[in-house]
């Protein structure tokens, strides 16, 4: 119980509200998506950004913590990385499309 309850007081700290704000917001989901996604209620993710997260529950902190973890270390999509990822992307639809024109 005392590790328990030491990892929650460090979760208390490294998971805010505006921390899962900023991450759902880097991913741009709105915060139905966002609930969605994980299987909550969208008023549930309201009351989490407004900074009431579910301290006694530790698996959802510890979701929580690794979801914000891993979008924030994330390639920002403006970045030349995610750029080049887009125009990739852009490139391979076009291509498809083209592909389905010759078929036709």
């Amino acid at each position: 119980m005392g590790e328990e309850h030491n990892e929650i007081d460090r979760l208390k700290i490294e998971v805010t509200g505006k921390k899962l704000r900023a991450a759902r917001d880097k991913k741009h989901w709105t915060q139905r998506e966002l609930a969605e996604r994980f299987g909550y209620k969208t008023n549930t993710i309201t009351i989490w950004e407004m900074g009431r997260l579910p301290y006694r529950d530790l698996l959802k902190m510890r979701l929580l913590k690794q979801f914000i973890d891993e979008t924030m270390a994330e390639e920002p999509e403006n970045s030349h990385k995610g750029r080049v990822k887009q125009a990739a992307s852009q490139m391979a639809r076009i291509h498809q499309k083209g592909l389905r024109k010759l078929g036709q």
